[in-house]
């Protein structure tokens, strides 16, 4: 439990502007870090994969692409499983699966991953996320950031059609591997929480801001900057229409910064072959 004075004291630093570690109201944690590597995976079965640290707390993703029929246009399909897990965290693993997969089932709408559209032939990409560490509240803010950075590096074998009408594919491996379309990749959405705390959100909370907070919105961006989803936590509160709309636009601001950092650290990446995302 927390005390009155520690909610009070909490409260009037985020007022003004100055938290209890310095930071203000919109900034992430300096050490919140992003590992990706454009030439390799880390995970060799995976196409790509990625590792983000947050203090004692890290999330890895890898993911791999396969072929679907009858599948949705672009589709992700996502697993989040907590290290270290015993039986009173598998309803939180259900829970945050459920939400990844919500969110990517309302924002993925693109035709580009289609092999053979006549057939139903289309890319299935698998998203497998592990969290290591436990939070008070896990919000989807780093695994939606792992998850956009293994894609953005994934690279897989090259899909020859041979014959549309007999459903038959070669696969090249003699040929360059080949990236996610970025009609596709545009389309990801990125996930940013503002947790309220008093009468202002704040960016990144803290386990011990999280519990002085009375309700979170966390909102998906996607790489085109429109909103995508909007899903409210906390089990108190509710939100005026004003703050709703003033929240949507800071997440916006917040969640389009990061997705350009991170398309900044992977672009350096084809260059060094590997990239870290320091914020």
């Amino acid at each position: 439990m927390i005390s009155k004075s520690e909610i009070r004291y909490v409260k009037e630093g985020v007022e003004l502007n100055c938290r209890s570690d310095g930071r203000d109201r919109l900034s992430f944690r300096s050490n919140l870090t992003l590992y990706a590597d454009n030439k390799k995976s880390f995970l060799p079965q995976c196409h790509g994969s990625s590792k983000v640290i947050l203090d004692a707390f890290s999330v890895e993703c890898g993911v791999k692409c396969t072929i679907g029929k009858d599948e949705p246009a672009s589709r992700i399909v996502c697993d989040v499983q907590l290290a270290g897990n015993d039986e009173d965290r598998e309803e939180e693993e259900r829970h945050h699966t459920d939400v990844m997969n919500a969110m990517y089932e309302a924002a993925l709408k693109d035709e580009s991953m289609k092999i053979v559209p006549e057939h139903g032939f289309s890319w299935v990409v698998y998203a497998d996320v592990v969290v290591f560490g436990r939070t008070e509240r896990l919000t989807s803010d780093l695994m939606s950031l792992a998850i956009v950075a293994a894609l953005k590096n994934a690279r897989f074998p090259k899909i020859e059609v041979t014959n549309a009408e007999e459903d038959e594919f070669d696969i090249d491996h003699a040929a360059p591997q080949q990236r996610l379309p970025d009609s596709f990749l545009n389309t990801v959405p990125l996930c940013v929480t503002l947790a309220r705390i008093g009468s202002y959100f704040v960016v990144d909370a803290t386990s011990h801001e999280m519990k002085c907070s009375d309700l979170d919105l966390t909102v998906a961006v996607n790489g085109v900057g429109n909103i995508c989803s909007v899903r409210k936590g906390g089990v108190q509160g509710c939100i005026s229409p004003d703050a709703l709309i003033s929240a949507l636009k800071t997440a916006h601001i917040v969640a389009t910064n990061l997705l350009r950092k991170t398309d900044e650290s992977l672009s350096l990446s084809t260059k060094k072959g590997s990239s870290v995302l320091s914020l």
